[in-house]
């Protein structure tokens, strides 16, 4: 469950958040601090959520309820392998040969974010060490053993990506590390992935200045923020996406 907006005075608005769905004044404040849209509690029962909607309406607020069948996915997404932008249209190839095309002109929003994944790498090496009790053991034909050594660091990554959305049509992903860019005429290419990706999307936001352009999704803190403290940025991505195109459509 998401406010699509906040009004009236902070304490205030808290006690009628807290009062509409059973949280905490605590867990209200935090909730509603800031702009919306925002996460502000999540339920495994639908029929509870669609009560608590009614509550939230019912104390003023503009609730967005997003269902499991709401999220928007990759199923649901084209995801582009190459783009060719020109005066009229935007036109992206896929991985497996498909091609979309999206009119500039029918661009109603562009939505600028990062993906953050965190993992685990562990990484084995081995080495020859000097053993007596091998030497010893083999009348001193072997000196040395090899021993193996684990090491574990934490890996921490990200990835640009700009999603495009156009009325009745599926939307249009952009991401960094899937891009393939081509030099074009007196065009070069940047000296890096990221900073022809940037530059695509600065260029697809240059063609298309009517589009809402949308960045809240830039940076981990903000993603924080839509999600309200509820849910993971890393795990739920697509909550927030879902969240804030809903919210436009709203």
């Amino acid at each position: 469950m998401a406010i699509r907006r906040f009004e009236g005075e902070a304490e205030e608005r808290a006690a009628r958040l807290a009062a509409a769905t059973g949280l905490t004044m605590l867990e209200a404040r935090q909730r509603t601090r800031g702009p919306g849209p925002r996460v502000v509690s999540t339920y495994g029962d639908p029929s509870e959520a669609a009560l608590a909607e009614a509550a939230l309406e019912v104390a003023g607020f503009a609730p967005l309820l997003i269902r499991d069948a709401d999220l928007e996915k990759d199923a649901a997404r084209v995801v582009a392998r190459s783009v060719r932008l020109d005066a009229t249209r935007l036109e992206v190839r896929t991985r497996d040969g498909r091609v979309a095309e999206a009119p500039l002109a029918a661009i109603t929003l562009l939505l600028r974010g990062t993906a953050f994944s965190s993992g685990t790498e562990t990484k084995v090496t081995k080495e020859k060490k000097l053993s007596v009790g091998k030497a010893m053991l083999t009348g001193g034909l072997l000196f040395t053993k090899t021993v193996e050594k684990k090491t574990t660091r934490e890996v921490h990554e990200r990835e640009a990506f700009l999603h495009v959305y156009t009325a009745g049509q599926a939307p249009i992903a952009l991401r960094e590390s899937a891009l393939q860019h081509e030099a074009g005429g007196a065009r070069p290419l940047e000296p890096s992935r990221a900073a022809n990706f940037a530059r695509l999307a600065a260029e697809l936001r240059a063609a298309a200045p009517a589009a809402p352009w949308d960045e809240r999704l830039l940076t981990r803190a903000g993603q924080l923020h839509l999600l309200g403290g509820v849910l993971d940025p890393e795990q739920f991505l697509d909550v927030a996406l879902t969240v804030l195109v809903a919210s436009y459509r709203a």
